[in-house]
């Protein structure tokens, strides 16, 4: 049975405690996909908005990722944690006067602007390729270096006086951490503060309410990882695997949709240079949509117009004026989305179950050096040896039963690590195959009966040759330079 390959954009409200990992883990697991990526990272703590990509889609990526961000946050005063937020261990705790709070509504239009602040330390943020939150794991001490964060907009709401938290409204860029923003918004009043909660509304133009969105998962804890980190498992409904890919495969926005939200859309009405375009050649804005008003400089997406033509690929390109043409608009084409190059996928073939291994067929007795499957005239021995011949590579069952009998640990072990190296060794020093030749393991192999020799073995030292040793074999490789073959020449004229 074929499997559907699923292609677009899934807006997810992830819930608290799983990992932004683990929901796209989950979207794997039901739609039987492996493309599937999510455009930002949201803390396990946290709520709301996941853009997750799928198939083609993920090539959005890029591009989304770099959408703004709307929080609904909680800002708790008078406590800082080693986190940032509330499941961090306490650094530092106050008790709260009467005016900390109006203070802190009072200072917070100080905080919308362009800043260069210090992202938490338990963050996805990579330095030396080495996660952060791994490295505060790992018990290493450090701090990572500020970066640009941007808070757009602040809009001060409830205040609780008896958590001493305040709540807000904000609108963020790209790499802002709320976190921070809280930890900030303390020492502009000179008190400590965290992040007490988090839920992210919109990312870009994707909105938690939109009818789209995915909504009612449940996550469940289990036991921890071996590393420290929480195990979640996240479900749907009654968690079946098919009905759980149906909903989503039902929510999956396309591909020219999403991009269409953020990003304007050119419709080519030439099929020829679209094309043209698709394979990677910069076509003018004129050849693809005589006629039409070209859009904005920047990002623009382009697809083959349904008048003229049915192609499924989505072009991801950017609009730029042309170095020898004036300022006449030309198309660069950066990637292209076709989901009609994978529609289906079929599963790998099932294995067929392996026959039970008979042990009363000839050759499978206490005479035999090994159980086989066939009769001894009907199997290939190594090295084209009959079984009597096998007797130095191979242990007699009398002398396997003795070896396992002196390092066995119980009377019915036969398989531990003490009597498998002890076979092991058995075998090795029983065995020509493993001894080396009487001149060592890079002496010349002797030739063979009824093959001549190299006629350089007869060239003497000064001649040039030298041997190397074989990748595969213990053999030699001779490597014969310009003076080695002119005494190969010299030494047949003599003879």
């Amino acid at each position: 049975m074929a499997i559907e390959a699923h292609h677009g954009v899934l807006v997810v409200d992830k819930p608290a405690g799983p990992s932004s990992h683990d929901v796209v883990a989950w979207v794997r697991w039901a739609l039987r996909q492996r493309s599937v990526g999510h455009c930002g990272t949201l803390d396990p703590p946290a709520t709301g908005v996941l853009v997750i990509c799928v198939g083609e889609a993920t090539k959005l990526a890029a591009r989304l990722v770099d959408d703004d961000k709307r929080y609904l946050a909680s800002v708790a005063f008078g406590r800082s944690t080693t986190t940032g937020d509330a499941e961090g261990e306490t650094i530092a705790s106050v008790e709260l006067d009467a005016d900390v709070l109006p203070r802190a509504v009072a200072v917070a239009p100080t905080l919308v602007g362009a800043f260069a602040w210090a992202p938490p330390n338990v963050s996805a943020i990579r330095e030396h390729g080495v996660r952060a939150h791994a490295r505060v794991r790992a018990g290493e001490d450090f701090e990572l270096p500020a970066r640009a964060m941007r808070i757009d907009a602040l809009q001060v709401g409830a205040i609780d006086a008896d958590a001493g938290a305040i709540d807000i409204d904000v609108a963020v860029g790209k790499g802002t951490y709320v976190r921070t923003l809280a930890e900030q918004w303390g020492k502009a009043i000179g008190v400590p503060a965290h992040l007490r909660s988090l839920r992210r509304v919109a990312a870009g133009d994707f909105a938690v309410d939109e009818p789209g969105a995915v909504g009612g998962l449940v996550a469940i804890a289990g036991p921890p990882r071996p590393d420290g980190k929480p195990r979640w498992r996240v479900t749907l409904g009654d968690g079946d695997r098919d009905r759980t890919g149906a909903i989503l495969a039902a929510a999956l926005m396309p591909a020219d949709v999403a991009l269409a939200r953020r990003d304007p859309i050119v419709r080519a009405r030439d099929p020829d240079a679209f094309a043209r375009l698709c394979r990677g050649q910069p076509m003018p804005w004129a050849t693809l949509d005589p006629g039409g008003p070209p859009p904005p400089w920047g990002a623009v997406g382009a697809r083959l117009d349904s008048a003229v033509g049915a192609a499924q690929a989505l072009v991801l390109a950017t609009l730029r004026p042309a170095a020898d043409a004036g300022d006449a608009p030309v198309v660069h084409p950066q990637r292209v989305l076709d989901p009609g190059c994978a529609t289906v996928r079929e599963p790998p073939p099932a294995r067929p179950p392996e026959a039970p291994r008979r042990l009363d067929k000839p050759g499978s007795g206490e005479d035999s050096p090994r159980q086989v499957k066939k009769h001894p005239t009907q199997c290939r021995w190594p090295g084209g040896r009959r079984p009597e011949e096998l007797n130095d590579d191979m242990l007699s069952n009398d002398r396997k039963a003795e070896t396992i009998g002196k390092f066995r640990r119980a009377p019915d072990d036969t398989g531990s690590p003490e009597v498998q190296i002890a076979l092991l060794s058995q075998r090795i020093t029983s065995s020509d195959h493993f001894r080396a030749p009487p001149g060592g393991l890079l002496a010349s192999r002797p030739p063979e009966a009824g093959r001549p020799a190299s006629p350089t073995a007869r060239l003497p030292a000064r001649a040039g040759r030298r041997a190397l040793p074989h990748r595969h074999h213990g053999a030699q490789h001779p490597q014969v330079n310009r003076r080695a073959r002119r005494g190969v020449v010299a030494a047949v004229l003599a003879a």
